[in-house]
């Protein structure tokens, strides 16, 4: 519990979840790839971050509700000035959301990637930086089952 909350926490301050000694992102919301410091793989598989998109949706909606709130006692605002301005302040506080989301979620699953380790997952070689892409796992998994073949 104490490594899943130490890398949550990690993501959360942006922070590298492996080695909190570099930032998470290259731009405002542009993820790096991988950590500059330890080689760790950010960026891994397609629809890997589908939850922390829809986790940032849930969770930038009671921004929204509180603008719809404050916004209906300012007299004489229409509705639908106070619905537009309640999606224009949903869409800018959705990025800042969207950031600290992000980093938990990679947290998240760097904490439970160590985890599946012990079920003999080769998940780990992507965190320590080793697996390039799925050909590459593919590959040296291939490798693996030739040298058991080789030692029965």
């Amino acid at each position: 519990m104490g490594v899943t909350l130490r890398a949550i926490g990690r993501g959360l301050a942006l922070r590298c979840p492996n080695c909190a000694r570099a930032p998470l992102f290259t731009g405002f919301i542009t993820p790096a790839r991988r950590c500059p410091a330890c080689g760790v793989r950010h960026m891994r598989e397609r629809g890997e971050w589908l939850g922390s998109t829809e986790t940032t949706l849930i969770l930038s909606l009671p921004f929204a509700a509180l603008a719809w709130l404050v916004l209906g006692a300012v007299p004489g605002l229409t509705r639908d000035a106070r619905f537009a301005l309640t999606f224009v302040v949903f869409a800018l506080a959705f990025p800042f959301v969207y950031r600290h989301v992000r980093g938990a979620w990679l947290g998240l699953m760097r904490a439970w990637e160590d985890g599946a380790e012990g079920a003999g997952e080769p998940s780990g070689l992507e965190w320590e930086g080793l697996a390039e892409d799925q050909a590459e796992r593919e590959r040296r998994q291939a490798e693996r089952a030739a040298t058991r073949r080789r030692n029965e």
